[in-house]
């Protein structure tokens, strides 16, 4: 939008939106994802790259003087100078360096959004916005110390969250640090709440579970925020082996067929890897796909499938309490937790259990990389061996949840 940068088109301004002022040429004020507004000034250098000089944020400094800092700016370029090389105050207080809330969003656009999956994207930009904007972002970033980032971290309920927290600030952090020449990061060894070890979770469902489970998921759906499509989604991730978070985006643009079989295509902006992944579908898994023509993601609720499923985190609540309402009432003990990821860990484990699925072959099933040479000369798709290895999975889950009638094995009649 280009207007006069005033007060009263500062208060218009929606989070991600900006504004370029109509006298002044390159005098941008935009509203960063935390609610503060950032001003700068945008041009290209002798080599023609775009650059931005950042010039502080309101109301640290009001409009007034961020147009007098953006004139300066233009004044300078006029003379053949480079802001952004000259070591001037940007952020209007005397304090050299840009604020970290500035230093977040080049950091979001530059490198997050350009080099991880929508999924991961969305994962990074709440933590930015949940926690590190509001505890650090109005710091320059010349000036953090390890004490506030600390300070951050202990205000963080959850020691895996305060970790992941961690690890995307020091992400910032580094990638800063290699960008500008007198940066040191504060971040140091010691400041993770939890060992790498005690993230790792290891659990999976046992055969009676995961047949209470299926029990569970073969009842009416409960409650007002349920999604009538929450039990074939659930039993997908199982079937499949594939992240929670992408069999929720599946989008019936990505169903295919390849070599005669049925196959899910996810594309490289949706995968972890950024790699394009081929899941083949067996006849169990693809049981469980709504492929209406005018749904656009396969699972969701919403008329049209305009919009992935909705309430999981509810859903789940409730289909963990149904699970222990049937285990009380059968007078069986609660079943310890577990999230919708153990049954991808589940499914993997599945397929070594039988003892016919190379452990390659499971990986890429997963879509794992593989190591070593193999993974970096193999290009083959092994399509053929991933489907054989979840035709097993899918024969074995039902093999556990619909067992045959009674224990008695017939013996032959002795000649």
């Amino acid at each position: 939008m280009k207007a006069k940068i005033s007060q009263s088109s500062l208060t218009a301004l929606k989070p991600g939106q900006n504004i370029a002022d109509s006298e002044i040429k390159g005098f941008i004020a935009r509203r960063l994802p935390s609610g503060l507004v950032s001003f700068g000034f945008r041009y290209r250098n002798g080599d023609g790259r775009q650059c931005w000089s950042n010039l502080g944020t309101f109301p640290d400094i009001t409009v007034e003087q961020a147009r007098k800092l953006a004139k300066s700016r233009a004044g300078q370029i006029a003379d053949g100078a480079d802001p952004v090389e000259a070591k001037n105050d940007t952020d209007g207080s005397g304090n050299a360096g840009e604020r970290i809330a500035a230093i977040a969003e080049n950091f979001m656009r530059l490198y997050v959004r350009k080099n991880n999956s929508e999924k991961t994207v969305y994962e990074v930009e709440a933590i930015f916005r949940r926690f590190i904007l509001p505890a650090l972002g109005r710091i320059p970033i010349a000036r953090v110390k390890r004490s506030a980032v600390v300070r951050m971290l202990d205000a963080i309920e959850g020691d895996v969250m305060a970790d992941r927290t961690l690890a995307a600030v020091r992400k910032m952090f580094n990638w800063h640090a290699a960008r500008a020449d007198d940066f040191n990061s504060p971040i140091v060894k010691g400041m993770a709440r939890t060992k790498p070890a005690q993230r790792a979770r290891k659990r999976i469902l046992s055969d009676d579970e995961l047949r209470d489970l299926w029990r569970a998921l073969d009842l009416p759906p409960e409650g007002p925020r349920t999604s009538p499509r929450f039990a074939a989604y659930v039993r997908t991730i199982m079937l499949t082996a594939q992240r929670p978070g992408e069999v929720a985006a599946l989008q019936s643009g990505e169903l295919g067929r390849y070599l005669g079989t049925p196959v899910w295509k996810i594309p490289p902006k949706k995968y972890k890897t950024k790699i394009e992944h081929w899941v083949p579908l067996t006849p169990a898994a693809l049981a469980m796909i709504d492929d209406e023509a005018e749904r656009d993601y396969v699972f969701s609720d919403f008329r049209g499938g305009i919009r992935p499923i909705s309430g999981i985190t509810k859903s789940m609540d409730r289909l963990r309490a149904r699970i222990n309402d049937m285990r009380k009432a059968e007078g069986r003990k609660p079943m310890p937790h577990w999230t919708r990821h153990d049954l991808r860990r589940t499914g993997r484990s599945l397929m070594s259990r039988g003892g016919r699925i190379e452990r390659d072959h499971a990986e890429r099933v997963l879509g794992h990389k593989i190591a070593g040479v193999g993974g970096n000369y193999d290009c083959h798709d092994y399509f053929e061996e991933k489907r054989d290895a979840l035709e097993r999975l899918a024969a074995l889950v039902a093999a556990i949840t619909n067992p045959p009638a009674g224990n008695v094995v017939p013996l032959k009649t002795a000649a």
